[in-house]
């Protein structure tokens, strides 16, 4: 049963459609890209597509030629390569809703006192290290056998003692976001960063932060000779949303 996290993210994505039309699109191995009238989203693909170029260019021309609500819907599907390009479609529509500077995570945690309790999703080695550097208790889950980290199921039991949580937002790429949320403490501060998260109102417990793409065909190019998403640097710009919180208070 897909989560009602995800189903709210749809909804809103829909209710940004003004042209119901796919201007472009681009998909390679590792990452995904979708133009709308509205922006350009970009989504990790999470797991290879193990395609031709062949079948991914006739996918390509196939998705051009649906309506964006049709688009935005596949991202519901069962299956995580489609929902990745939906997830895409969603990010073109809702990137507009981005008005910040990327959230500075790093003041969060980089003080010696109070310590924190840091809680990272995905090992995201700078982190750690600043981290580890700045004397910081850290919890790391990780889908990887990487030592000295927690699994998933675990999160229900280290996670609410976190000051601050980070998540990574390519875990909206296989829907497995929702199953961290309940975990968090209501008086963490908690962070969705990445080119993959949705720039979504009901995300507004969380600081977001995300990436402008500023130059489509490179970016498009790249993506399409399977580029990551952290190889499109140069052509993106960090972008980010505060939390409604914060929102609230200003």
């Amino acid at each position: 049963m897909v989560a009602q996290i995800y189903k709210n993210i749809v909804t809103e994505a829909l209710h940004s459609i003004v042209n119901n039309e796919v201007v472009d699109c681009a998909i390679g191995d590792r990452t995904v890209a979708v133009e709308s009238d509205r922006g350009t989203g970009i989504a990790m693909l999470y797991a290879k597509s193990n395609r031709s170029r062949k079948q991914l260019d006739d996918i390509e021309q196939s998705v051009r030629t649906m309506t964006l609500e049709s688009l935005v819907g596949t991202y519901l599907e069962d299956d995580p390569f489609y929902a990745s390009i939906g997830l895409a479609a969603i990010n073109s529509l809702l990137i507009e809703k981005s008005d910040t500077p990327a959230p500075d995570y790093q003041n969060a945690f980089l003080h010696d006192n109070p310590p924190v309790h840091l809680g990272l999703v995905g090992y995201f080695a700078p982190v750690v290290h600043l981290a580890k550097k700045h004397g910081q208790k850290l919890s790391v889950f990780e889908l990887r056998d990487i030592p000295d980290t927690f699994r998933p199921e675990d999160a229900e039991k280290e996670m609410p003692s976190c000051d601050v949580v980070i998540l990574t937002g390519s875990a909206f790429s296989n829907r497995s976001i929702h199953h961290y949320f309940p975990c968090i403490s209501a008086r963490a501060e908690a962070y969705i960063l990445g080119p993959s998260t949705p720039m979504a109102d009901c995300l507004g417990r969380f600081f977001l932060g995300s990436s402008r793409i500023l130059r489509n065909k490179p970016v498009f190019d790249a993506i399409r000779n399977n580029a990551s998403c952290g190889s499109l640097r140069q052509w993106m710009e960090k972008t980010g949303r505060v939390s409604q919180k914060q929102r609230i208070q200003k």
